[in-house]
């Protein structure tokens, strides 16, 4: 009597060891999923269903694979995920003679985007109405993220620049028609809409052609004095 082998083949490992999981804290927005996995019987190969989103329980994203049956580590890449965000993802293994495992459910949660430093403003404290001055901005960035000012110069009329990447001097010019005080508030803007902001403020006096006196001496001590003397038409 002939003996025949009866084949019996084993479903594939549970997929394990997830990254990334909460465990490993915030992650970044490029990174790449990877789990361990492979079968028990030697020449099986070995297929991955990715389930994966925002909420629990993903949909199914993407089948990778076949993979060889003693392949353990495999990698996702679900392209640039979003800021702050929640994501869930789970693996189902399938071999070669359609027999699958289905892994646990895994949660994870990218970086929040930080918002740039508040802008310093470099400029003189007071200009002569009608002459043409030239700010400086510059602000810094925790994520190096390129950023934009937005200025309001205090007569009802603002300004918005390119972005220019952050710690970048910004050079923007303007014209007070009218003399007085005015409170120049400036944005840093970063590229995800994040702001912060400073403000600084501007005495724009009479044109006058006095030379540098010990009464304009007295003035510097005394800056009080000349923003109302400077408010007398």
């Amino acid at each position: 009597m002939q003996n025949n082998e009866i084949f019996s083949n084993h479903p594939p490992y549970a997929p394990s060891n997830y990254y990334p999981c909460s465990e490993f804290g915030s992650v970044d927005i490029d990174v790449n999923l990877s789990w361990d996995g492979g079968d028990p019987d030697p020449g099986d190969t070995v297929t991955y269903g990715v389930f994966f989103g925002p909420n629990p329980d993903p949909p199914l994203v993407a089948w990778i694979g076949p993979y060889p049956w003693n392949q353990t580590l495999i990698e996702y890449d679900p392209g640039t995920l979003t800021y702050c965000e929640d994501f869930y993802m789970k693996i189902i293994a399938c071999d070669n003679h359609d027999a699958m495992t289905m892994g646990y459910e895994c949660r994870f949660f990218t970086i929040c985007n930080n918002p740039p430093e508040a802008p310093v403003i470099d400029g003189p404290y007071r200009w002569p109405v009608g002459k043409e001055l030239c700010f400086t901005f510059h602000s810094t960035d925790p994520d190096n993220d390129s950023i934009k000012y937005i200025i309001n110069w205090g007569d009802g009329t603002t300004n918005e620049t390119d972005f220019y990447p952050a710690c970048t001097p910004v050079e923007v010019c303007h014209t007070w028609d009218k003399m007085g005080i005015y409170v120049i508030k400036v944005w840093a803007v970063d590229e995800w809409g994040n702001s912060a902001w400073s403000e600084f403020e501007i005495i724009i006096p009479r044109t006058w052609a006095i030379p540098y006196t010990l009464f304009q001496c007295f003035f510097e001590r005394f800056p009080m004095l000349e923003r109302l003397l400077s408010l007398i038409k």
